[in-house]
């Protein structure tokens, strides 16, 4: 009996020594979780701040109650780096114009600033121009006519890339056709070829890589080459003597403010005539066969087909968006997949596809692309 009462009693210590050292566990965890958690509310006393471009901030983040261990511990972070940037400490640096979010995390709480970094001014005084004349390449009675003003350090290789290092504006103009160089005149932003109407410019996909096309300025330095694209403005081309003036002021896609200058001569190179390998096709002798989802791609299907006089013939189709009831004005391109507004890759098995047939024999189309321009309800211009 007394060493079963010794062990009782020892049991009951030893419970009575687990119970404390889990109560005081309990104290233990429970004044962490309150260090944790005794931090109720971040925020910034702005809401908005706004920045010039390369301009740094410091986001002032106020907690309540203070606690620096907790402050060293808040995470920042832009919802958009190509705007502005912030590092570990809150110091926001101005990218370039437009608007992002920037954030701030401690635990569960989050505040957030927004940050707008303002248009930027581009001034920029050409010192060279040249141009080039491409006919009416559009089929809408207008001459196309792309004219390249550069800085000193821009020049411009054979096969039309920009290089260098320096600034350059590509502008492409719509002239009437009567005119067979540069016309003189104002020159207004538009999306479709008219006469005295400049293209605004806008982005191309091909293969994973981009191109510029229409009406932009670039940048070219440290190896890379920045383009703001151009979307409305006014273009104005005088001259005197010998001597073209030309000035202009353009709005870019990110709202920049773009001050073109320049006075001089503007070579004029013709490209409106073909070269020997190019392929030429009767437009008006064209089909278009309606093939509705051919490919169960999602896409709608019609199939342009051209011919010539010399019994060549062109096959186009285009993937327009699966509701369309006719061919949609847009740009098409070939790609190595079928899609929305997209030139369905060819086909040598089949013979479907975007493809040409030259003597009895198919050729792949490997590249290229079509613009579709809507004149009428019932009336479309392919190019």
């Amino acid at each position: 009996m007394r060493y079963n009462g010794f062990t009782n009693r020892y049991s009951k210590n030893i419970c009575g020594n687990i119970v404390a050292a889990i109560c005081v566990m309990c104290i233990v965890v429970c004044l962490h979780s309150c260090e944790q958690n005794k931090i109720k509310n971040i925020y910034f006393k702005k809401d908005k701040v706004q920045l010039s471009v390369h301009e740094q901030y410091t986001a002032e983040l106020f907690m309540e109650p203070f606690s620096e261990t907790d402050y060293d511990r808040v995470t920042w972070k832009s919802s958009d780096n190509s705007v502005a940037v912030v590092d570990k400490m809150g110091h926001i640096t101005a990218v370039y114009t437009g608007s992002c979010i920037v954030t701030a995390r401690c635990g569960k709480l989050r505040a957030s600033i927004e940050v707008a970094v303002l248009p930027i001014n581009i001034a920029f005084d050409s010192s060279k121009a040249l141009a080039y004349f491409y006919g009416d390449s559009y089929d809408n009675s207008c001459n196309t006519v792309v004219v390249r003003f550069l800085s000193d350090g821009c020049r411009i290789e054979p096969n039309g890339d920009i290089t260098g290092a320096g600034t350059y504006i590509n502008m492409q103009l719509f002239a009437p056709k009567s005119t067979d160089s540069i016309a003189l005149g104002t020159f207004r932003q538009s999306n479709t070829p008219m006469q005295y109407a400049f293209l605004s410019g806008y982005l191309r996909e091909h293969n994973d890589r981009r191109y510029v096309l229409g009406s932009y300025f670039g940048n070219l330095s440290g190896g890379g080459n920045s383009v703001v694209l151009i979307k409305e403005g006014v273009f104005n081309i005088s001259k005197r003597m010998s001597q073209y003036v030309v000035e202009g002021v353009f709005r870019g896609d990110k709202d920049e403010v773009i001050e073109l200058s320049y006075s001089g001569k503007i070579p004029l190179f013709d490209r409106s005539n073909t070269t020997a390998d190019t392929v030429v096709f009767d437009r008006r002798t064209s089909a278009i066969d309606d093939l509705g989802d051919l490919y169960n791609v999602g896409c709608h299907i019609f199939r342009v087909k051209y011919s010539n006089n010399v019994g060549d013939l062109l096959q186009i189709e285009m993937a327009t968006p699966l509701i369309a009831k006719s061919i949609v004005a847009g740009e098409y391109s070939v790609g190595s997949s079928i899609r929305e507004f997209s030139l369905v890759p060819s086909d040598m098995v089949t013979g479907g596809g975007t493809i040409i047939k030259r003597n009895g024999i198919l050729d792949k189309v490997l590249y290229g692309r079509v613009r579709v321009f809507r004149k009428s309800a019932n009336s479309i211009i392919i190019r």
